[in-house]
């Protein structure tokens, strides 16, 4: 997913900075909605909020006037659809149950699986990249979801919500 700013468009489009980032922030630009979602990690304005411009979901005469400025040819675009996974969430989702499997041995609603839930709270485990300590309420969270829908490695259910 491309994802542009408010600099990008307002340099393809020749207009002000300023002029693009009211644009975002109306999500409209010359009667044609733009799909615009907040930018992680970036701080900006009075807001705090740095948007950005979806490019693959841009209306057809926009995206096309970007591409140009991009010199991106345009060819057709794979969208991903709602309620589809990304193969991150399917990493992601193999990282959880690698942290959750000593628990997952224990039979439930036993001292055992209490105890194993407080030796791998208490255990420092690599979860997105980042050396981190779980709670017991995560780790609950994620063994109830393991417990009742699986790994949903080859299935989709109706929001990337569902996964475990």
């Amino acid at each position: 997913m491309k994802v542009l700013t408010a600099h990008d468009f307002a340099e393809a489009f020749g207009i002000g900075e300023r002029a693009a980032q009211k644009a975002f922030k109306k999500e409209t630009w010359r009667g044609q909605s733009l799909p615009i979602v907040d930018i992680p990690n970036r701080q900006g304005g009075q807001s705090g909020r740095v948007y950005g411009l979806v490019l693959d979901a841009a209306p057809d005469a926009i995206r096309t006037k970007l591409n140009a400025y991009l010199g991106i040819d345009e060819a057709p675009v794979e969208q991903v659809l709602k309620g589809s996974y990304q193969e991150r969430q399917f990493e992601d989702q193999a990282v959880r149950y690698g942290i959750i499997e000593p628990i997952l041995a224990t039979q439930a609603r036993t001292a055992e699986r209490a105890e194993a839930f407080r030796t791998v709270a208490g255990q420092l485990h690599i979860y997105k990249g980042v050396p981190t300590k779980l709670a017991e309420p995560t780790l609950r969270e994620w063994v109830r979801k393991y417990e009742v829908k699986g790994l949903k490695r080859y299935e989709t259910l109706g929001s990337t919500g569902d996964m475990l």
